[in-house]
C-alpha cells in the first residue's frame, strides 16, 4: 500500500493455481493454435483476431493477467464476443446471450482490455434486438387479429 497523487494505491498479486471452465472451447492439440499479437488463438479465429488488432490496436495493451492460459482464455472470449455481435443475425441472438456478452465485457474490461468499441456495438445490437422483439410481438398480435377477422368472415358466410 502506498499513496500516489493523494490516492491510496494497493497492489494485489494473485497466483493462479488452477484455471477451470475458461478453456473448455479450446482444442486439445497445440497445432490448432496460432499466435496473433502475442496471444494464442484458435486457427479458425485468426482473421477475427487480426481484424480486432488492426482496427482497435489499443484493445489488449493494458491487460493484467500474465498467465498465458488466462491471457488466451480472455482473448478467446473477446473474439467470441466480437463474432457474436458482428456475425450473428438479430433473430438468432437471445436476450440471455446479450446479458452474457455484457457480463463478459465487464470481466474483460476489469482485466484491462479496452473494449469500448464492443460495448458500443453491444448497445446498438441490444437496441436493434429490442426493436425486432417489439416488431415480432406486433406481428403476432396482428396475426391473432387476422385470424379473428377470418373467423368472423367465415361465421358471416355461414349465416
Amino acid at each position: 500500500m502506498f499513496l500516489v497523487n493523494d490516492k491510496l494505491k494497493i497492489d494485489i498479486y494473485v497466483t493462479v493455481i488452477n484455471v477451470r471452465g475458461l478453456l473448455d472451447s479450446l482444442p486439445e492439440k497445440k497445432d490448432d493454435m496460432v499466435y496473433v499479437n502475442g496471444f494464442q488463438v484458435v486457427d479458425s479465429q485468426v482473421n477475427s483476431a487480426k481484424w480486432i488488432f488492426e482496427t482497435y490496436p489499443e484493445t489488449a495493451l493494458y491487460i493484467q493477467p500474465q498467465v498465458p492460459e488466462l491471457k488466451t482464455a480472455y482473448m478467446n472470449i473477446s473474439i467470441r464476443i466480437y463474432e457474436t455481435l458482428y456475425n450473428s443475425s438479430l433473430e438468432m441472438l437471445t436476450e440471455a446471450e446479450i446479458v452474457n456478452v455484457s457480463k463478459s465485457l465487464l470481466d474483460l474490461t476489469l482485466a484491462g482490455f479496452k473494449l469500448e468499441w464492443l460495448r458500443e456495438k453491444l448497445e446498438k445490437v441490444s437496441v436493434e434486438r429490442k426493436k425486432l422483439s417489439s416488431y415480432e410481438a406486433q406481428a403476432r398480435e396482428l396475426g391473432k387479429q387476422l385470424k379473428n377477422l377470418e373467423l368472423m368472415m367465415c361465421n358471416l358466410k355461414e349465416s
